[in-house]
């Protein structure tokens, strides 16, 4: 993704359908691991913007991944969907079952873990292909971390043309 190569299919599209189509495929998931899950979209009316559909559904199936892997059990979280400033910010929120003793910039190289004990499946590459993909379609992604609150903002320009 870094390197331009993946071809886009932008067009426009409502984040809210989007984001709701992806957290219905976590629910049980988040069930499972006895995680309280809560989305929350801040108005009715669509949030259209533009973007490549199936690039940022793999950004979204990153974000709700790593919710599920590495949220602290019994816990809540949370991913709101906002308008704020002509973009429409998604926020994913998590407490993580281990404490990050990396800074959200380390968790954004590549290969990086949030805590270098874990042995489960993957590269550590999630959050920088999330990054580089939404870069790539014109949005921005930030990571913070604070303790064990792990938060991700991923916002897009919203698209103001009437949908037809």
């Amino acid at each position: 993704a870094s390197t331009g190569v993946v071809k886009l299919h932008m067009e426009k599209l409502d984040c809210g359908v989007l984001l709701s189509m992806a957290a219905g495929e976590y629910e049980e998931r988040f069930q499972e691991k006895q995680i309280e899950f809560h989305i929350e979209k801040k108005t009715e009316k669509p949030l259209m913007i533009t973007a490549d559909s199936r690039q940022l559904w793999r950004v979204f199936d990153n974000l709700l991944t790593n919710m599920v892997k590495y949220s602290q059990v019994n816990t809540r979280a949370y991913v709101d969907l906002v308008e704020e400033n002509g973009s429409i910010k998604v926020i994913f929120r998590n407490t993580s079952a281990a404490m990050l003793h990396v800074s959200a910039e380390e968790l954004m190289q590549r290969f990086v873990r949030g805590d270098s004990s874990r042995s489960t499946e993957g590269s550590g590459l999630g959050l920088s292909i999330a990054r580089s993909l939404t870069q790539l379609m014109g949005g921005d992604f930030q990571l913070f971390v604070d303790g064990d609150l792990f938060k991700v903002e991923v916002a897009f320009p919203m698209d103001w043309t009437i949908p037809q």
